[in-house]
């Protein structure tokens, strides 16, 4: 006769999650009413009056129960606030004091833009400061020239690296330090960047210039590496101050 099985033994063992971590779906759950919030606070900033709840539900195209229990969340973080015996709501006080701050903070950005500037102003066309980020350049800062026909993307802007053909160009871009893309991201445009170095002299960036092959062949474009790599040098001042701010923080 076998012995008798004890149930909790023959239980098939479960997988143990990774400390720290959360399936997808429960983190994407989480997230949600996060964005909804995010959503809500955007439409007050931007509405320039004072909104109902019911205002908001319908511009957001949620039901109102749920505008209304986020609205009171936002309410007691001190992020929204009700106008003065009103059922409406206009910014908060902490909102308004993270408004300014995030103005002051684009401020440490005006240096790098001023340099973005002048250069596109001398070139006579679209400037960008970005940097790579997985498999993706990030636009960080763009100035677009004052041409009629030119390229839109904003700052924050991602464009994919095609990483099989940038491998043939890695050598090239190590001799010479100037990268171009003719043509290879969208069919007639042409740009050319350089690095934009950190502290310890290593590329922690890249400044470009683009333009449509029309306005621009890649030969004129590359007629401009002196002074995209005069704007480098000044741009590596700002990284440096940036670096410098950092080890004076306690």
């Amino acid at each position: 006769m076998e012995p008798p099985v004890d149930p909790a033994s023959s239980a098939k063992p479960q997988p143990q999650r990774a400390a720290g971590k959360r399936p997808a779906a429960e983190t994407a759950e989480h997230a949600f009413p996060t964005i909804k919030a995010l959503a809500i606070i955007e439409t007050l900033a931007t509405a320039r009056r004072p909104l109902g709840v019911t205002e908001i539900s319908v511009l957001q195209g949620m039901p109102k129960p749920t505008a209304h229990r986020i609205v009171r969340m936002l309410e007691n973080e001190g992020l929204l606030q009700r106008e003065p015996g009103k059922r409406r709501f206009i910014p908060g006080a902490r909102l308004m004091q993270l408004g300014l701050g995030i103005v002051s903070a684009s401020m440490l950005c005006a240096p790098r833009h001023a340099i973005l500037e002048a250069l596109s102003n001398e070139v006579g066309e679209t400037c960008n400061f970005g940097v790579m980020v997985g498999s993706q350049a990030i636009y960080l800062d763009r100035v677009e020239s004052a041409w009629p026909l030119g390229l839109r993307f904003e700052a924050g802007s991602r464009v994919p690296i095609d990483r099989s053909r940038l491998e043939h160009e890695l050598d090239n871009i190590r001799a010479s330090s100037i990268s171009t893309d003719n043509q290879e991201f969208l069919a007639g445009v042409v740009c050319v960047a350089v690095p934009v170095n950190g502290p310890n002299a290593q590329p922690a960036a890249a400044l470009a210039v683009s333009a449509p092959l029309a306005r621009m062949s890649l030969e004129q474009a590359l007629r401009h590496v002196p002074l995209l790599q005069a704007a480098a040098e000044r741009l590596v001042g700002t990284i440096e101050d940036e670096d410098r701010n950092d080890k004076n923080e306690p």
